[in-house]
């Protein structure tokens, strides 16, 4: 089978277009374009993460401070994080479920690491990243937990909702969002047909599906296609707009400048 049909016969229903608007398009690609200028590349090269990944050993699990700073330990030796710099505080119940407390950890860890990078630079850390959460889920697909964050976000999603509380610690990026990540993901490790995204919940795998059937029509391997189009003029109806790297959208996303203009615009 040709290369093209062999990363596409696992496709056939799928549709080709991309999983989520522009706006969100442009904020997954370029972030974790900055997770590869921030963090390198040797994360993309790791065994992902399985869904059953057990970060306590032994078969008894009860949720004590011995067992969850076991998970932590065990979680840092994962993440390039400073142990001096982590601490993990825990509402009633979030330690029942050593899944779903392994992905809120894994979460609070990735917030450390973008805020030890914010504070690196002057732009960042003069400004509130309202897109924290969101993009300390997003990282945690980078660092290789993304079915294992995925399928705890919509383990917990679905608890909350049966619960009927508004309470919201886990699981900031929609479905559709989860699913194009991970297809990016898999995009930059150059997997046309991943292995792992059999463990993936139902929801998001279709939009994996879906997203990389779409990077398979559109980029070359490892690009992803705002990259393909940064600094060049593009066509948008009866405006020619320049895509480029825009200082005051945050860490690494994309934004649109209008030839002549003096500085970039766009919303994450």
């Amino acid at each position: 089978m040709p290369p093209d049909e062999q990363a596409r016969h696992w496709l056939p229903s799928a549709t080709s277009e991309c999983p989520v608007e522009l706006d969100k398009q442009r904020w997954i690609e370029s972030s974790l374009r900055w997770f590869t200028d921030q963090f390198g590349t040797s994360a993309l090269s790791r065994d992902t993460v399985p869904p059953d990944a057990d970060f306590v050993s032994g078969k008894s699990y009860s949720g004590s401070h011995a067992q969850i700073d076991e998970l932590l330990i065990r979680l840092r030796g994962l993440m390039p994080v400073d142990p001096a710099t982590v601490s993990l505080e825990l509402a009633d119940g979030e330690a029942a479920d050593p899944r779903v407390l392994s992905a809120i950890a894994v979460h609070e860890l990735c917030h450390v690491l973008i805020q030890d990078r914010a504070d690196r630079d002057r732009a960042d850390r003069d400004r509130d990243r309202a897109d924290g959460d969101r993009l300390a889920d997003l990282l945690s697909v980078y660092f290789g937990f993304g079915v294992f964050s995925t399928n705890a976000a919509m383990r917990f999603a679905t608890l909350n909702a049966t619960r009927n509380e508004g309470y919201h610690r886990l699981g900031y990026l929609s479905s559709t969002e989860w699913g194009y990540a991970l297809a990016c993901y898999s995009w930059l490790r150059r997997e046309k047909e991943p292995g792992w995204a059999r463990h993936l919940d139902p929801g998001p795998r279709v939009y994996l599906e879906q997203g990389l059937a779409y990077l398979s029509r559109t980029s070359a391997d490892g690009e992803l296609p705002t990259q393909r189009l940064l600094d060049k003029e593009v066509r948008i109806g009866d405006v020619t707009v320049r895509v480029t790297r825009g200082a005051i959208l945050g860490p690494g996303p994309l934004g649109l400048m209008f030839p002549g203009a003096s500085q970039a615009g766009g919303t994450n």
